[in-house]
């Protein structure tokens, strides 16, 4: 496995930094959905520029109800404090982590970068995962934020 934190701190830097430069003030939903598309270019440009065969692989913009895991990229948690689930995937409905939640048994893959904030000022505190397997079956398939300061991110080998 090869360690990418570096790297998805440098493209979370990106985002935040073109989001809030050009977009925040005036933004809307169409701005928001033309940075989204942007951003998958910008996640296949910094992060797996290094990963040919992934580059090609299909990742669907954060607007899209549809967005389905990054297999590839495993995110583990250093800590459960702060982390919000939501079993339904939307995020409106989400919820603390229960503290019994083990994350040692469980496999999150990444999905997005996240932030509450659609449309003004933007942080993407928070990296939205989807746990792919568990020793706990009923929660394949939650989705969780963790919050990015408590993620580590490993690129799987083939």
């Amino acid at each position: 496995m090869k360690n990418l934190t570096l790297l998805m701190h440098d493209y979370r830097l990106c985002l935040r930094t073109i989001w809030n430069t050009f977009l925040a003030t005036e933004g809307d939903w169409d701005d928001r959905d033309y940075f989204c598309n942007a951003a998958v270019q910008l996640f296949k440009a910094i992060v797996l520029f290094t990963f040919e065969e992934d580059r090609k692989s299909e990742i669907l913009p954060a607007y899209r109800d549809d967005q389905k895991p990054f297999m590839p990229i495993c995110v583990k948690a250093t800590n459960t404090d702060d982390i919000l689930v939501s079993k339904s995937g939307k995020f409106h409905d989400t919820e603390p982590l229960i503290s019994e939640f083990n994350l040692e048994h469980v496999d999150m893959r990444y999905v997005d970068l996240y932030d509450f904030n659609e449309l003004s000022f933007r942080e993407f505190k928070y990296v939205k995962v989807e746990i792919v397997e568990s020793s706990e079956i009923e929660h394949v398939g939650y989705r969780l934020l963790v919050p990015f300061e408590n993620a580590q991110f490993k690129k799987l080998d083939n």
